[in-house]
């Protein structure tokens, strides 16, 4: 991203950077408009905790930007795919699993076609770039998204988080525990 501000049209924003050719995601996803911006819907109908699709198409970054995702406690990638696009939600259809570069379904909850693909952010992220304030309006929203640095491990216990993510959130307890 540039430091100049560039002037954007309502076409620019309606074409979006990746094809979902990019991972060969074309037969189970498509770019939607809704309410609050843009995003991905599913193309497909699967069981709870089924492969979605590997990650394949990616790049280091060197550090967090909204656009990246943590796959460890110090390393961020560009997704360079459509999954690029895929929002947060308190009740999030997918899972991203940084330990097997893999989307899922989410473990609790059957994916149809026509849904709406999220992910929970502090699933993958321990600080973000930017928080923000969720709008998914699901029973038990977080409310403000800032990473899951931010959250107690009770809360986290609620999805599907990855293991890096469970070490900080040890560490950090541990680190609280000694001062007290």
């Amino acid at each position: 991203m540039s430091s100049t501000t560039t002037k954007t049209t309502k076409s620019d924003h309606d074409q979006p950077a990746f094809p979902t050719t990019a991972n060969n995601l074309s037969s189970l996803l498509k770019y939607t408009s809704h309410a609050s911006g843009h995003g991905l819907t599913s193309l497909v109908s699967l069981p709870p905790g089924s492969l979605f699709a590997p990650i394949t198409s990616y790049t280091p970054h060197p550090h967090p930007e909204w656009h990246t995702l943590q796959v460890s406690p110090t390393s961020h990638i560009s997704l360079d795919s459509a999954f690029t696009y895929l929002n947060h939600s308190c009740a999030p259809s997918l899972e991203i699993d940084t330990s097997k570069m893999e989307v899922r379904v989410s473990r609790d909850r059957e994916l149809k076609e026509g849904d709406m693909l999220s992910f929970f952010y502090p699933s993958t992220e321990w600080e973000m770039d930017r928080g923000f304030e969720c709008l998914c309006g699901e029973e038990g929203c977080v409310g403000e998204v800032k990473g899951a640095k931010e959250m107690e491990k009770r809360e986290l216990e609620r999805w599907f988080i990855n293991g890096y993510i469970w070490d900080l959130v040890q560490e950090r307890n541990s680190k609280t525990d000694k001062e007290a």
